[in-house]
């Protein structure tokens, strides 16, 4: 999870930022003008990466409920992921509409506070 932060954060955030920023023409605040396009774009990436990576998050939480058991190796939760899902992969991805919208209040917030934070400091 960690490179996915990093590619969202120092390749990916910063053009689409700016692309949000060209695209709408200004008539507010340029402070909440960078809000919104901050906003925007970290929610938009951080929802698109959460949903790609969602269904390694469904096998985490799968070997995460096994508690007090020995964890098996991830290929191997994965395969009966696979068989309880009936093997199909829209059924390995159920559940990732509500994790899209989560992901873009929480990545479109924490990124937008990070941003405002760092134009306060600098």
């Amino acid at each position: 999870m960690d490179f996915l932060n990093f590619i969202e954060a120092f390749i990916l955030r910063d053009p689409f930022k700016y692309a949000i920023l060209d695209t709408f023409p200004t008539k507010c605040e340029k402070t909440s003008y960078h809000l919104f396009s901050d906003f925007v774009s970290g929610a938009i990436l951080g929802a698109c990466i959460s949903t790609l990576v969602f269904p390694i998050n469904v096998v985490k939480t799968k070997m995460q409920a096994n508690m007090g058991k020995k964890n098996d190796h991830f290929f191997k939760v994965l395969k009966v992921v696979w068989i309880e899902r009936d093997h199909s992969l829209k059924e390995i991805y159920r559940g990732s509409q509500l994790n899209f919208i989560r992901s873009l209040l929480a990545w479109g917030i924490t990124n937008s506070t990070f941003e405002y934070m760092r134009r306060w400091f600098t």
